[in-house]
């Protein structure tokens, strides 16, 4: 609890105390190279064929584009749970090179 006999609560799991300046700063400094980093990444593994290739064939295997309903509860669950990972590739995907997704396209009918 605080001074004022109420409890501090964040939003950021790296804060332990939401009343502590420098755990504040600590956190937003690591979220930013976080950040950083994810960009880097990303930009260095769309920017080569083998792994614009290996991020096609994960949005291919988690069924990204298609239907998740299956035979009963379980089976469209695990199917969802699939896509959604396909989702999150996706969406890395176009937030750091969106052209990319054409290029994988144009680069599997070169390979057929």
């Amino acid at each position: 609890m605080g001074m004022t006999g109420q409890i501090s609560v964040s939003k950021n799991p790296a804060v332990t105390n939401a009343g502590d300046e420098k755990q504040h700063k600590e956190a937003e400094r690591k979220s930013q190279w976080k950040k950083k980093y994810e960009r880097e990444d990303w930009t260095w593994l769309l920017s080569d064929i083998r792994g614009r290739r290996i991020v096609r064939i994960l949005l291919e295997k988690t069924n990204t584009f298609g239907v998740s309903f299956g035979s009963g509860n379980d089976s469209t669950n695990y199917n969802e749970g699939r896509r959604s990972v396909g989702v999150q590739i996706l969406k890395n995907l176009n937030a750091y090179k969106p052209s990319a997704y054409v290029q994988m396209l144009e680069e599997k009918e070169k390979e057929l």
